[in-house]
């Protein structure tokens, strides 16, 4: 998904954080689970976790456990879009705004005053978050 201007990356993080939002707080009421503070971030350190493990068995370094490399790759994916959630509901829950943190930590690798770029300058560049040079 490529964004050609700030503003639309922007409210696409947004509703992205909401619908997680939603989905957080139905599985949260559903299953009586308290989403306090510390849930929040320890949340995102299970996911990490979940993540490391998928990782471990599909690169040769744990036991697949009878998963084959298709089971293991989608279960890659499945896991990286919930730490994903999870960075978004925490941002959330903490009045951080993801888009222009981004931009700020990412800055130095944005256009310099020559128009060249780095590596993530370009992806950066192609979401609609790269500063303009001049």
């Amino acid at each position: 998904m490529v964004f050609q201007d700030q503003e639309k990356a922007h409210e696409a993080l947004i509703e992205l954080a909401d619908r997680f939002e939603e989905a957080s707080k139905a599985y949260a009421e559903t299953n009586g689970i308290a989403r306090n503070d510390d849930w929040f971030i320890l949340k995102m350190q299970e996911e990490l976790g979940e993540l490391t493990q998928v990782w471990i068995k599909l690169t040769d370094r744990g036991r697949a456990r009878g998963r084959t490399q298709a089971d293991l790759s989608s279960d890659l994916a499945d896991e990286t879009a919930d730490l994903l959630g999870h960075i978004l509901l925490f941002a959330r829950r903490n009045g951080i705004d993801l888009a222009p943190a981004i931009k700020r930590k990412w800055r130095r690798w944005t256009p310099d005053q020559s128009g060249g770029y780095g590596h993530m300058g370009l992806a950066l560049r192609d979401a609609g978050c790269a500063r303009s040079s001049g």
